[in-house]
């Protein structure tokens, strides 16, 4: 589940469902119901690909295995959006 929960597919759900139901415009509330409606991934190896790389602190892998895991891979961009903001910092080239 916290593959999922992490996952860039989840963060870009929930942002365009969400984006300023927080405290200020540029935060989200999560409700339960929010949760329960993320979309799950199809591709069950993958997402244990993304669990391992959590399990190792590999938030990174996690995120591009994650977009594997929905049939997503070649959506760099979404990585890259992702990325900036769960790090704070820019995306590493290579």
């Amino acid at each position: 589940v916290a593959a999922v929960l992490t996952s860039p597919v989840a963060s870009a759900w929930l942002h365009h469902r969400r984006l300023g139901s927080g405290l200020s415009a540029n935060t989200i509330r999560v409700t339960a119901s929010d949760l329960a409606a993320i979309p799950l991934p199809s591709d069950s190896a993958a997402w244990n690909a993304a669990t391992s790389c959590l399990q190792r602190n590999d938030l990174a892998g996690c995120g591009r295995s994650m977009l594997d895991a929905y049939g997503l891979a070649d959506r760099r961009d979404l990585y890259d959006w992702w990325w900036t903001r769960v790090s704070g910092s820019t995306v590493p080239t290579g």
